[in-house]
């Protein structure tokens, strides 16, 4: 590595380190990260500064770092103890990497010079609901309520946001933190049993104690093949939930998806096939990669050419002789595998000979003696022209047995 100047780099906090707890001045003496406490608003007046990005991150963070290597630089470590800023570790490896000589530097009110560098708590981040989670450097109220709405929303209400203003030692409830003096500070959720089990990763844990040596009988016996009716079931009952309006039972009955989803990696991860985050890996890439007009420079006016765009990537990635048949589920429903087999027709330029008038054919073969065939030509032909009119007709029968079965219900109450 080329020679860099070996600049001092000087990591601050704030207050008085003879205030400070036992087990926090130990960290301060042990550390070389952490050098000195000099007050904040002394370090920060009309000073440079580059915002690093939250929650800390070494690849981003040394990209931000990069263009001032060589420089004096100062890192802004708020807090009175070590576990205040996870960045602290990072920046010390990346700067250490660097060339930097992180010096001790003792006393308070220190008049240190360079570049200031802030790690706030303010770009998007999700965090887990099984781990302690810290957001440092909340300005106001308003950049507080934004990020306890976000930690909320993973951990549920059984887990309690604290607060801790800079200038002191002791956590508060947020519902506490009611005065602007309180700011800047630093806001910590801690898990409980309950939000813990709102984490993917607890899930996976689950189904891996079910499916170990002192787990479930039933779970243990499960294969692949063995869990194709459930798959079908939770999908239908699925649809069902989103049909009757009812958000809970939707939230439910995707759970059981899900279910389905994590037996399935952790039936593969056994055999060595694959695991979940094979799967995870598989969608989230794919998802990227069928979006080139959201993840890269194509363009799609609206939603007719974003599915030319969805198709045309499939057929190149899985289907290398252009089947037009290529992958399509036999598992289908019968009308939604029709309406699927006439769009891959059509999308290939394939001629099917259907029938011209379906309501007219499904009527005269039903006048008289009933011909199998013939309905079932004039279904697929009615799913042939319902799809090529933007229409499903698997959902529009769905929701006419819906109507129907509203009736019967309503014949019977009035009786």
């Amino acid at each position: 590595m080329s020679a860099r100047p070996r600049t001092s780099v000087v990591f601050v906090g704030t207050g008085d380190p003879a205030e400070l707890p036992k087990s926090s001045r130990r960290a301060i003496e042990t550390a070389a990260a952490l050098a000195a406490w000099v007050a904040l608003p002394d370090l920060t007046d009309n000073r440079e500064t580059v915002r690093l990005s939250g929650p800390p991150a070494s690849e981003a963070w040394h990209t931000a770092l990069e263009p001032h290597l060589g420089r004096p630089l100062v890192y802004l470590a708020p807090g009175v103890g070590a576990d205040d800023d996870p960045g602290v570790p990072i920046v010390e490896a990346l700067l250490r990497g660097a060339g930097y000589d992180l010096q001790r530097v003792g006393g308070r009110g220190l008049d240190v010079e360079g570049l200031a560098l802030v790690g706030p708590a303010g770009t998007k981040w999700r965090p887990d609901a099984a781990k302690v989670a810290w957001a440092r450097g909340l300005r106001d109220r308003t950049e507080l309520d934004r990020w306890v709405e976000l930690v909320q929303s993973e951990y549920g209400p059984s887990a309690v946001p604290e607060a801790r203003p800079w200038h002191t030692t002791s956590w508060s409830p947020v519902s506490e933190i009611r005065t602007p003096d309180a700011f800047p500070l630093t806001l910590r959720i801690r898990p409980t049993a309950r939000s813990e089990a709102r984490a993917t990763e607890r899930l996976r844990d689950v189904i891996e104690t079910l499916r170990g040596p002192d787990g479930c009988p039933w779970d243990r016996e499960q294969t692949h093949e063995s869990l194709r009716p459930f798959m079908l079931e939770e999908a239908y009952e699925s649809v069902a939930a989103i049909e009757s309006g009812d958000r809970g039972a939707l939230a439910d009955e995707l759970g059981d998806v899900l279910l389905q989803v994590a037996l399935h990696a952790e039936i593969a991860r056994q055999s060595d096939a694959f695991a979940w985050p094979d799967v995870v890996e598989a969608i989230t890439t794919k998802m990227i990669r069928r979006h080139p007009h959201v993840f890269a420079n194509e363009v799609a006016q609206d939603a007719a050419a974003v599915m030319a765009i969805w198709h045309r990537l499939k057929r190149t990635e899985q289907n290398p002789n252009n089947d037009p048949l290529h992958g399509l589920p036999d598992a289908l429903p019968a009308l939604a595998y029709a309406s699927e087999l006439v769009s891959r027709a059509d999308g290939a330029g394939l001629h099917i000979d259907l029938p011209g008038d379906p309501a007219r054919t499904l009527a005269a073969s039903l006048d008289g003696e009933v011909n199998a065939e013939r309905i079932g030509d004039a279904l697929v032909a009615l799913a042939a022209q319902t799809q090529r009119n933007g229409l499903d007709l698997e959902m529009a029968v769905r929701d006419a047995t819906r109507r129907l079965r509203r009736r019967i219900v309503d014949s019977r109450t009035t009786e």
